[in-house]
């Protein structure tokens, strides 16, 4: 019995002793879902809040890892055992592993998306010292803002030679902007709200509508956080451009959490530097204000609503002009819109092995402008709804659908079809994983038209994994589109052009097929991705402006043979350990129609694009520097007549923006940025502005920069500083 003592003894006293080991991994106040905490006999996730548990028999110093999608690698040495760790990560801006929702609905790797998607996170957002999302989205390869108005500078963007029109906009997967809002709908949108921007290249009709021919920018907002945070800044520069910025996270209880942000822009200087008489830039009254409340559920359901107000008031013309006296006359020619929207859209989710889930906006959108003595106000109303069930197992990730989209279109012109069109549709699509190493995505989508019938739209997207760090995707798809006049193409409004349409205007199609392989790679110095595309999509009924076959006129038809945008594009990124990160990409580029008379190019399209970025970060000083560059090749301008010619042809120019920014307390950072460091601008984009009322005053020859060099100075709190 004394030995039997003793060995119990003993066996208890040498026996492990287990302690927990637990905290919370949080970015940015935001919780970190599913971060990865590995160790010396340590290993275990967070849950979908961020937080970790678990028994240990590990206890002292002990060196731990952090990683998670989206975030940079953190190490750092804890004492075990500990019950409430709190592990803040940074975002990392060039990641390999971004999550993402486009293309799959449900948050997913990128590396494991068979569609190619490319991200800007938050961090690259702030990085460009720029004032709204369509300055900054222009920076990715392959992606063009496009001026459609020499006098407003209004603007939308092109994807790979696309025009704007044929690209989807969505708001947390809503299509809350429709073609009236079309050159507003990425500039009214403050980064304040946003978590990151999603951009598909490509087919993407299967899932998010027969009108999503050229791909689809997705806005992801931030999430109303459990945790309590707070961002504001304060902007200004030398050319009186002012800005006001904010983002508050509310907790209300364990389940409920508020998010409030609001825009608020302001330009009030007119200046003429090329001498034309004309604004070079227009000036601005913006204010837009987001709310999103958000429910988590006890089993992974989920319910959010969010609302957006929106209004902005924009000028340009001759200098002289003031609203009370020459609005609508023809003594001082000026452009004047009023923009007033109001968004309103959710999510429910029932979460479980089968989930259903709605997804549902309504939104309005009232243009009242003039475009010198030509009056147009016009209203436009969209309510949609996605309902949809998804059922994953090891091999599939099955969703089917239906779609209801209801819209109600009134203008004051008799060119654009008008009144309440309903158009329901029913979508299926399949994430097929074969083995290990092959994903294949098939998807179907049929649309009901009120004029056009049955609107089907397939698409296939295909993934084979080489190895870990290197995957082939293939994407092909069909589209569908009825084109919008009035509303999609600004210069069928300003200048003096008359708008002639030539018989009956069909709806396009457009045939789509891309490829693509991304080698991602990792060494004792940091990460990479390298990334290679073509992309070819063919256009049958194309209808395109033609600003040349009749002059002081703008020509609309079907074009008698089909159009054609094609090309190549490369791509590639690092991020060092040292502190700097940098990126690299060009695109070559044809866009065409083809008739039988041969090519003709594709007017305010560069042959090539190319932008690159360097960030690097002083870490003794909190300090960074961000370069950010664009370099357009030359692309085919408007033509004239004789007395008022100009280059047909746009030489090379180059964008380039520069910040600095200084962490001067924990909360407090200020941002200096110069923006166009070159000076570059183009002359005027106007054709005879001398007589803006005659026939021959025109708005449509603007193809480059008009905002000079200048200084933007930023001065941003945080309560949970990031870096």
């Amino acid at each position: 019995m004394k030995n039997i003592l003793t060995y119990a003894l003993f066996f208890f006293l040498c026996s492990p002793t287990f302690g927990q080991f637990g905290g919370k991994v949080s970015s940015n106040g935001e919780p970190v879902p599913f971060a990865t905490i590995t160790g010396n006999g340590v290993q275990l996730s967070a849950d979908v809040l961020g937080t970790f548990s678990e028994s240990t028999s590990v206890t002292g110093k002990v060196r731990i890892t952090v990683s998670a999608i989206g975030y940079e690698p953190l190490s750092l040495t804890v004492f075990l055992p500990s019950t409430d760790l709190q592990i803040e990560l940074k975002e990392s801006t060039v990641s390999l592993d971004a999550a993402v929702v486009s293309g799959s609905l449900s948050p997913m790797s990128i590396r494991d998306v068979p569609a190619k998607i490319e991200v800007m996170n938050r961090q690259m957002l702030q990085e460009i010292p720029v004032a709204n999302l369509t300055e900054s989205i222009q920076f990715q390869n392959g992606v063009q803002e496009v001026v459609a108005c020499g006098v407003c500078a209004t603007s939308d963007i092109h994807i790979n030679g696309i025009e704007g029109a044929y690209t989807l906009v969505l708001i947390d997967g809503m299509p809350v902007i429709g073609s009236l809002a079309s050159i507003y709908g990425l500039s009214g949108i403050p980064s304040s709200m946003i978590e990151q921007v999603e951009i598909i290249k490509g087919p993407a009709s299967a899932l998010y509508g027969s009108e999503a021919m050229g791909g689809v920018i997705n806005i992801i907002t931030r999430n109303a956080s459990q945790n309590q945070y707070g961002t504001l800044s304060l902007s200004g520069s030398d050319l009186q451009q002012q800005q006001l910025e904010g983002a508050f996270s509310i907790p209300l209880n364990d389940r409920n959490a508020l998010l409030l942000s609001t825009d608020i822009q302001r330009n009030p200087l007119r200046f003429d530097r090329n001498g034309d008489g004309f604004t070079d830039i227009p000036t601005l009254e913006k204010q837009s204000f987001f709310s999103k409340w958000q429910y988590r559920g006890e089993k992974g359901g989920r319910l959010s609503v969010a609302t957006r107000l929106f209004n902005e008031q924009r000028f340009g013309g001759q200098l002289a002009f003031d609203r009370g006296e020459h609005l609508g006359g023809t003594d001082v020619y000026g452009e004047f819109i009023e923009t007033q929207r109001a968004e309103l859209f959710g999510t429910a989710v029932i979460g479980g092995l089968s989930a259903w889930q709605v997804d549902w906006s309504m939104s309005t959108h009232d243009q009242d402008s003039y475009y010198g003595d030509t009056y147009f106000a016009a209203k436009h109303n969209i309510g949609f709804a996605n309902i949809y069930w998804n059922r994953k197992n090891r091999s599939h990730d099955l969703t089917i659908g239906t779609t209801q989209r209801v819209e109600d279109y009134a203008d004051n012109t008799a060119v654009q079809a008008q009144g309440v069109e309903y158009m329901p549709g029913a979508f299926i699509q399949d994430l097929w994983k074969i083995g290990n190493h092959i994903r294949v995505q098939p998807g179907f989508r049929a649309d009901i038209h009120p004029i056009h019938g049955v609107i089907t739209a397939p698409r296939l997207n295909a993934q084979w994994s080489i190895t870990d760090q290197t995957q082939l995707r293939f994407s092909a798809g069909k589209g569908f589109r009825e084109v919008n006049l009035i509303t999609e193409d600004h210069a069928a409004l300003t200048g003096s052009r008359e708008v002639l349409i030539i018989g009956t205007l069909n709806p396009e199609i457009s045939y789509s097929y891309s490829g693509n392989i991304r080698h991602s790679f990792t060494s004792s110095k940091g990460y990479g991705v390298v990334d290679l595309d073509v992309f070819h999509t063919l256009f049958s009924n194309r209808i395109l402006p033609d600003f040349n076959s009749v002059e002081n006129a703008i020509v609309y038809s079907n074009i008698d043979g089909n159009a054609v945008s094609q090309g190549i594009a490369f791509n590639a990124s690092f991020n060092h350990i040292s502190g700097w990160n940098a990126s690299l990409g060009t695109t070559l580029l044809e866009s065409f129609e083809r008739t039988n008379d041969g090519r003709a190019y594709q007017v305010l399209t560069p042959s090539s694009m190319s932008n690159a970025r360097v960030a690097y970060v002083v870490k003794k000083t909190n300090t960074k520097f961000s370069w950010n560059a664009l370099l357009y090749g030359p692309m085919r301008l408007p033509e004239f007549p004789e007395e008022f010619s100009r280059p047909t042809t746009s030489e090379w120019f180059s964008l380039q923006h520069l910040q600095i920014s200084q962490r001067i307390s924990s909360s407090f950072d200020i941002e200096l940025g110069i923006r166009n460091i070159l000076n570059y601008t183009q002359d005027t984009p106007l054709v005879d502005p001398a007589n803006p009322f005659s026939e021959d005053f025109d708005t449509s020859y603007a193809y480059g920069p008009m905002e000079p060099r200048n200084i933007r100075l930023t001065i941003r709190w945080s309560s949970n500083p990031v870096r």
